[in-house]
């Protein structure tokens, strides 16, 4: 049974959107050898993506709660993140960083990986 894959990202729109056009161009690296998977950016950026390789970009917000405001919480990401790995719907999830890149084709294999 072929099994979907949701490629997922999470980035604020610090830095003037940094992180978010680094996310685009890893999703980019990445559909060169996972083309069948579904690509989600979950971001507070509020500007058009130029070239956008997402198929899907959730506008959400960012916050922390003020019971974690003293802890490590990189601008709300991971309130997002557990928000954003409920809402998916695909069989296997690979939460990705926006500094991920796949260099060579052995990154095809990873959904075999998640299946182990």
């Amino acid at each position: 049974m072929i099994k979907s894959l949701a490629v997922l990202y999470i980035n604020s729109h610090h830095k003037d959107g940094f992180y978010v056009k680094e996310a685009n161009a890893s999703a980019k690296s990445f559909k060169k050898y996972l083309p069948n998977a579904k690509y989600y950016l979950y971001t507070d950026y509020k500007e058009k993506i130029a070239n956008c390789e997402f198929d899907k970009v959730v506008p959400y917000e960012f916050y922390v709660p003020e019971h974690l405001q003293n802890r490590v919480h990189l601008n709300g990401q991971m309130i997002v993140k557990h928000a954003a790995m409920q809402q998916m719907t695909e069989d296997y999830v690979l939460l990705l960083g926006a500094d991920t890149y796949a260099l060579k084709s052995d990154v095809s294999e990873l959904p075999n990986v998640l299946d182990k």
